[in-house]
């Protein structure tokens, strides 16, 4: 083996974990924000699930004005959520750009290493062919 592929077959693997540590990273924050659009979506089902039990009968906390007050939070928790997914989304956008020149550079790595061995055996070829 020729120093060339060994020093290829090397950086493969590193592109190759860059890649895949690249590709985890971006996992996370699509989790994070899978949890968020589901906190959304939790806060909407319990407003749409209060106004059907109010509309049928006013309860006491109605009456009381803790409904209102529930309300008020529902808002303020929903920008909160909101803020914080707008965060998260130019977060998945950065860690986009990381993850497609980490690609990049693993194909890149892997073309160069085929074309090394491709060479390494013609090589090999050119010299059996010969005698030696």
């Amino acid at each position: 083996m020729t120093r060339q592929v060994k020093d290829l077959r090397n950086l493969s693997g590193l592109t190759a974990t860059a890649l895949a540590a690249r590709q985890a990273a971006l996992r996370s924050v699509l989790a994070r924000e899978l949890a968020l659009r589901q906190q959304l979506d939790d806060l909407d089902r319990a407003v749409a699930d209060r106004a059907a039990t109010v509309a049928t009968a006013p309860d006491a906390a109605v009456l009381a004005g803790a409904d209102m007050r529930w309300h008020v939070w529902i808002e303020d928790r929903r920008a909160a959520l909101f803020s914080t997914l707008a965060r998260t989304l130019a977060e998945k956008e950065t860690h986009r750009d990381g993850l497609a020149l980490a690609f990049g550079r693993d194909q890149a790595t892997a073309r160069l290493l085929d074309r090394a061995l491709a060479d390494t055996a013609r090589v090999r070829q050119r010299k059996a062919d010969n005698g030696f």
